[in-house]
């Protein structure tokens, strides 16, 4: 696992979105304390391709949940579901490999520079604040009454720094170490990712990400009160929102939205708030986004030093995604026409398919900072056998929001904030 050393880090941190993403590198950008500074090295070409595909997964994958999680808050990490399939992509073949790449976007891309994209992206990821704990692991656990395919495990142990382990799945014990090793990863916060293990099960392939971060400018706690946050019909409910009079933020103000970037750390990660206003709702703000826009809307924000106001949240969500990218065009990998023929020695590949997809995630948004934690666990069966500066900002109605860093313009959070109160 690649980790920041958490006992060396003064100020704590982790991020969602989640897929992550990254603006665009400039000399503008901020470099942040001298005795931090951020990693700025230049990104790869393929790198920086993954990060597209990935930011547009992302999109495509909360639009995807919010069709049938519309009245709920929702928050994942895109980029820990985008890692667990890449993973899972190698031990593809045929067809089954084509429909995951086109539905990850890296149909262009071969295999190879997939995965050292995505470890070159990780590397960066980790190095880029040292005041923010950020912990990505990943691992792969198989029936270990089977073989792996030679080359298989090396080359997740080489680009995705994974745990490899065989257990004996009819123990009910196994259960417990697949999610204690979930649990140690994040800090606690991802608690049972795995409910059951089936007869059926031979293999999950686990993605684990943790995050916490300071605000650059922090909210004191004898300033929060409680106040009305308003919510989307028109009735409201009682909040604690956080006050800070002279937050310095990116900000930018269109016809149908505020965007507001709270930076956290050194700057390079930061927090992206979509507040809907003139009549749109999250809803239809987040049905016709598209990354393209998302970045634009970026690219126009200006430094403001403002009174802004947020409210302190809580959230926690988990969801078998297996329907939801089903939708998005990942049909045949769930059927038993797929063909996993890059994983085992003894069970041919077109025995084997993908059996659900689970995510969990958990975040806290308080006046130190935020905390965020998420963990993606692929589960393979087989077969039988215009600029306005306001002088205060008031987040008290729902919205939308993203944990991103700058360079990279990688989204590792999203979220939807409807009602604080659930």
């Amino acid at each position: 696992m690649k980790t920041i050393n958490l006992s060396k880090i003064t100020v704590v941190f982790f991020a969602l979105f989640t897929s992550l993403l990254f603006a665009q590198c400039s000399e503008e950008e901020p470099i942040g304390n001298q005795k931090n500074p951020p990693d700025l090295r230049p990104i790869s070409g393929s790198t920086e391709a993954l990060v597209e595909t990935s930011n547009s997964f992302a999109i495509d994958l909360f639009q995807s949940i919010r069709q049938n999680k519309a009245d709920e808050n929702i928050f994942i990490s895109p980029l820990s579901v985008d890692i667990a399939l890449h993973m899972a992509v190698n031990g593809a073949t045929g067809e089954t490999k084509e429909v995951m790449k086109e539905t990850l976007g890296v149909a262009e891309m071969s295999d190879e520079e997939v995965n050292q994209a995505a470890k070159l992206l990780i590397e960066q990821l980790l190095s880029m604040d040292q005041e923010v704990a950020l912990a990505i692991a990943n691992s792969i656990w198989f029936r270990d009454a089977f073989t792996l395919q030679s080359g298989f495990d090396q080359l997740i142990q080489e680009h995705y720094d994974g745990r490899i382990e065989g257990l004996n799945f009819d123990n009910p014990e196994a259960k417990e170490t697949i999610n204690q090793w979930v649990e140690d990863q994040t800090q606690g916060k991802i608690q049972n990712l795995i409910q059951q293990i089936k007869d059926s099960d031979v293999m999950f392939l686990i993605n684990a990400i943790y995050y916490k971060a300071n605000w650059q400018y922090q909210f004191d706690k004898s300033e929060t009160r409680e106040a009305p946050f308003y919510l989307g019909d028109g009735s409201n409910v009682t909040a604690s929102l956080m006050s800070n009079e002279a937050t310095k933020v990116n900000y930018n103000y269109e016809e149908e939205l505020q965007i507001i970037e709270i930076p956290y750390g050194n700057g390079q990660f930061n927090m992206v708030i979509l507040l809907p206003q003139g009549g749109n709702t999250v809803a239809s703000l987040m049905d016709g986004l598209t990354i393209d826009q998302l970045s634009n809307w970026l690219e126009q924000t200006d430094t403001l030093t403002t009174h802004l106001m947020i409210p302190k949240f809580k959230t926690e969500f988990k969801l078998d995604m297996s329907d939801v990218l089903k939708g998005m065009g990942m049909e045949l990998p769930f059927t038993t026409d797929a063909n996993f023929g890059g994983f085992f020695n003894e069970i041919p590949g077109e025995k084997l398919f993908l059996d659900r997809v689970i995510h969990q995630a958990f975040i806290e948004v308080n006046e130190e900072g935020s905390e965020a934690a998420a963990a993606t666990a692929v589960a393979i069966g087989v077969e039988s056998i215009n600029l306005e500066r306001p002088d205060l900002i008031r987040v008290d109605r729902p919205f939308a929001y993203f944990i991103r860093e700058k360079h990279t313009q990688a989204i590792l959070f999203a979220g939807t904030m409807l009602n604080p109160a659930n």
